[in-house]
């Protein structure tokens, strides 16, 4: 239906308020009502300017307006059964959606609205909103291992935890923080919950706690780089660990990230900035020491 239908004498255009007959909305209103939310929201966009229907005509008596009744509520199971999915299941629908878009010859622009459209349709369908949908959308992005594994999780797939009642995923709040953690990281920890052997809690905690200790590291590069202005701007941390082997002590960076408050923004406290300085400073007096145990070795054999 663009601006109007007509089947044989019946007319009815959207814009006029007297219908050529009586008719009422029996089921798919609701769809209709998403597109056009979507149609006022892309008004360039050709798959919202129209909606395929299908009209029933027939006879106005009880008989009808009974049937006609009974089918309406085919619309409310429809929405009810888009409302009741949750949000595991919406990410799995979506990543199937992303993955089909990676067989068409799309460029990286299209691919990228088309997933913009796709969150659209569900957030205006469903009852998560844009935050939720977003963390969503960026979960049902992984591929690979890492994606076939969280889908056996997602399913249930897995072996009985200790102590745990279920093996179902209802929400996918311990999967949301895996950006930036390496892939055959994720994999194992993945494989542990699958195995019974952690639970998704315990999986939420290790993948903040990897990414707490990414920030503190690079804090503690940043330190550093403040107090010896020497020390090259353009490294890793790794590149830092060989001019201050210090650093590789992952007990020591650890007690450092204890410091540091579990927020993004949370800083290195001056305690803890402090302790880098000793650090730094009980090194380069090694060194010089060295250095000149070196220099005296030198004079005592060649004087």
């Amino acid at each position: 239906m663009k601006v109007g239908y007509k089947i044989s004498n019946f007319n009815y255009d959207s814009r006029s308020p007297k219908p050529d007959c009586k008719f009422q909305v029996i089921a798919g209103d609701h769809s209709a009502e998403a597109l056009r939310r979507l149609a006022r929201e892309y008004p360039k966009h050709k798959a919202y300017r129209s909606v395929r229907c299908r009209v029933i005509v027939c006879d106005f008596d009880d008989a009808n307006i009974t049937f006609a009744n009974s089918f309406g509520g085919l619309d409310n199971y429809i929405q009810s059964t888009h409302l009741d999915q949750s949000i595991v299941e919406v990410t799995m629908a979506l990543h199937d959606k992303f993955m089909d878009l990676e067989k068409h010859d799309y460029d990286e622009k299209t691919k990228k609205r088309k997933r913009y459209q796709y969150k659209q349709t569900y957030i205006n369908n469903t009852n998560y909103r844009d935050t939720t949908m977003g963390s969503c959308a960026a979960l049902a992005m992984k591929k690979g291992e890492v994606w076939d594994l969280l889908e056996q999780i997602f399913r249930g797939q897995v072996a009985m935890s200790k102590g745990k009642k279920s093996t179902r995923i209802g929400s996918i709040a311990n999967f949301i923080h895996m950006a930036l953690i390496p892939e055959e990281r994720l994999c194992k920890w993945l494989q542990k919950i699958i195995e019974g052997n952690m639970i998704p809690k315990q999986f939420e905690t290790k993948c903040k706690h990897f990414k707490k200790v990414l920030r503190v590291q690079a804090q503690i590069l940043e330190y550093i780089q403040q107090i010896r202005p020497r020390t090259p701007l353009r490294i890793t941390f790794d590149e830092l660990c060989e001019i201050y082997p210090f650093c590789e002590d992952g007990e020591w960076v650890n007690q450092i990230c204890q410091w540091v408050g579990d927020n993004i923004k949370d800083t290195i406290p001056g305690h803890g900035k402090q302790c880098i300085n000793d650090k730094v400073m009980a090194q380069e007096n090694l060194e010089k020491a060295i250095e000149e145990v070196y220099i005296y070795t030198y004079i005592f054999i060649y004087t």
